[in-house]
């Protein structure tokens, strides 16, 4: 991990984002106060299981990889977050623990803010209070349709996609939920190209399982 500058360029990033867009100046300033920005190698864990932290994270490049690890071990993806996207906001909620691990999928370069701040900023002003619920929301849209979504498929048509020689035409799968004993490797998630790298729209990767 390399500590960096925030640039203009990473500053028009994060206001053209979902929860900093509709804010002001002056709010947006206050909240970056005594941010930090760090450059981040694939597979570097930004933060696992369990922890305890006080950062929300926003990808300024690159990918990470949301993660939970099963009984035996065995990873379970549950998002990719492109550049712009907010993760881990959910800790300030849950005394400060994360529900998932977190590693950068690729070089990514990665800003934190003091949650505790921007939980007080939003208890003092409406409009922080109002993007952080609206982030909420949309994070729960999310994932309510990636489960219906994984909920409507069945085994038998969710394995062809294992091998199909084009990317899987639901943009909003999560996991190829299988028999284990067929062997067949879970698949990862990236997102689709086409659209802009939207955390919302996912495509299967049949790499398989490190």
């Amino acid at each position: 991990m390399k500590t960096l500058q925030l640039t203009s360029s990473d500053r028009a990033i994060l206001v053209r984002s979902r929860f900093f867009e509709r804010l002001p100046h002056s709010t947006v300033d206050a909240i970056l106060e005594g941010a930090t920005l760090s450059s981040h190698e694939e597979h570097d864990v930004l933060f696992r299981q369990g922890d305890s932290i006080d950062d929300v994270f926003f990808v300024l490049s690159g990918l990470v990889r949301l993660y939970r690890l099963g009984k035996e071990g065995r990873e379970a993806d549950v998002a990719v977050f492109p550049k712009g996207e907010m993760f881990a906001e959910n800790a300030m909620f849950l005394g400060h623990r994360v529900t998932a691990s977190a590693e950068a999928a690729e070089a990514s370069i990665i800003l934190r803010l003091d949650s505790r701040k921007l939980r007080q900023l939003a208890a003092a002003d409406p409009e922080v209070a109002q993007a952080i619920i609206e982030h909420l929301c949309h994070r729960g849209k999310m994932t309510e349709d990636l489960l219906a979504e994984d909920r409507l498929l069945t085994a038998p048509q969710l394995v062809p996609y294992l091998n199909m020689p084009e990317p899987c035409p639901n943009p909003t799968l999560t996991l190829l939920l299988v028999e284990p004993a067929r062997a067949i490797p879970v698949v990862r998630l990236r997102p689709r190209e086409s659209e802009g790298h939207d955390a919302g729209l996912w495509v299967s990767d049949r790499s398989g399982v490190k």
